[in-house]
């Protein structure tokens, strides 16, 4: 979150904009938003907007997880994945009741009892309400199959039927059968 400044920085920031010195620098940047991000041009109301866009170009993790050392460019990032090993749940449907971790959540499912479906199909228009049920769908179109079974190569268009597949391929593979037939087990 971005850090109020104080009102002198602000005006003298606004008065080098405004000077004929700070027009030969090239500093003619808006005069609420005087940080500008020197690899994309993006600008900031405040130097601490500015520093941690400044991660989204350099990758700098500086936030750990102390339950499993997992990294994040930003604190709010760190403090919604605390909620997986907390079990936290803040985010409430007030329609059913139903908890979810994060907002985005609950904002995916408010569109079920809305009837929203704001992703469609561009090849046969079916509409869906999360992005990620279209990018599956859309694979019906074009045939990938992204996902494969590491013990007998059997490949599949969703993850969720791969991890069933291989719940029965490992379990026969060292006997060399499979839902396929017959192959050479390592």
């Amino acid at each position: 979150q971005e850090e109020p400044e104080s009102p002198q920085i602000k005006d003298e920031q606004q008065e080098l904009n405004k000077s004929k010195e700070g027009e030969q620098l090239g500093v003619k940047l808006e005069a609420n938003k005087p940080y500008s991000c020197s690899t994309c041009g993006k600008v900031f109301t405040y130097m601490s907007g500015l520093t941690t866009h400044t991660r989204d170009h350099t990758g700098e993790k500086p936030y750990s997880c102390s339950t499993c050392g997992k990294t994040f460019p930003f604190k709010s990032k760190l403090t919604a994945h605390l909620r997986f090993h907390t079990g936290e749940k803040p985010y409430s449907c007030s329609t059913c009741g139903k908890v979810f971790t994060h907002k985005s959540g609950l904002n995916a499912h408010i569109r079920v009892h809305t009837g929203e479906k704001p992703y469609s199909c561009s090849t046969c228009g079916k509409t869906f309400i999360l992005k990620s049920q279209l990018t599956t769908h859309v694979r019906v179109h074009t045939g990938e199959k992204p996902y494969s079974c590491s013990t007998c190569g059997k490949e599949f268009s969703q993850w969720m039927n791969m991890k069933r597949h291989m719940r029965i391929c490992v379990s026969q593979g060292s006997q060399g059968i499979c839902c396929l037939g017959s192959f050479a087990p390592w």
